[in-house]
């Protein structure tokens, strides 16, 4: 969280978050359009069916134990991808909302 946000804006954001989450799981097809603004410019002349696209990532707002933050970061470690975050401590990229 950066320094000079308020955990209440944070907390905010993180139920915006799970709102559109919800809203997502309730009606997908609404929203499957929306992937048109996620396409590179060089695509966008593409016909894309957007029917046939998936959801994506999920955004989940529960607490991560520590244990699983040591699974998944060592997934990262083992697929080379630890060179590219600047923190690697679970202490520092935690938070309380």
């Amino acid at each position: 969280m950066p320094e000079d946000f308020s955990k209440e804006t944070v907390r905010g954001y993180l139920r915006a978050l799970d709102r559109a989450e919800k809203a997502l799981e309730a009606n997908l097809p609404k929203y499957l359009e929306l992937w048109k603004v996620c396409i590179s410019p060089e695509f966008e002349n593409h016909p894309w069916d957007y029917s046939r696209f998936t959801r994506g990532e999920r955004f989940v707002y529960e607490p991560l134990p520590k244990e699983r933050f040591d699974e998944v970061f060592a997934q990262v470690k083992r697929w080379g991808l630890d060179q590219h975050t600047k923190e690697h401590s679970y202490e520092k990229l935690s938070f309380t909302a």
